[in-house]
């Protein structure tokens, strides 16, 4: 079973214009890394990441191990200054956080398309989804297209076991 959504700005997202890159990294103009230090992983001082793919599912009838990976794709001009930030979470159908799991990547390497895996056991015929969080620093706009974007896809295994 598979999720998919997408984020966009046509602003850059560089530190100095704090107006725009609130949709891709908070309210300041901290380093993405200060997410992986708090709690949930995709929250920092306020600010949110923004949700780049979401699924919904109801588990089996017995509590057992899913596992979860996350996608995401990216437009923007790199030039090796850059930080992304990708957070995938289970939470409960309420919001509470189940677990959570990131990847931090920086500079020359922030360009680079990655997956994010997570598993964890979860109780039998209950409701959770599983959610994409991601976000960009000191990324260009896209010289032909424009804009910044992620764009996010979420796979679940288990379900049918």
């Amino acid at each position: 079973v598979a999720g998919t959504g997408s984020v966009s700005t046509t602003t850059q997202s560089t530190t100095g214009n704090l107006t725009a890159p609130v949709i891709f990294y908070g309210t300041s103009d901290s380093l993405l890394t200060t997410y992986g230090a708090s709690s949930p992983f995709y929250q920092y001082s306020g600010a949110t990441l923004p949700e780049i793919a979401s699924k919904t599912f109801t588990t089996t009838s017995r509590t057992q191990n899913y596992n979860f990976v996350g996608f995401h794709g990216e437009s923007g001009s790199f030039d090796g200054d850059e930080e992304k930030l990708i957070v995938l979470a289970v939470q409960q159908s309420n919001g509470t956080l189940v677990t959570n799991t990131f990847q931090y990547v920086n500079n020359a390497m922030a360009s680079d398309i990655f997956s994010v895996a997570l598993n964890v056991s979860l109780a039998a015929n209950t409701t959770f989804v599983a959610k994409l969080y991601g976000g960009l620093k000191n990324v260009n706009l896209h010289p032909t297209q424009g804009n910044i974007s992620l764009s996010g896809n979420i796979m679940v295994f288990g379900l049918g076991l």
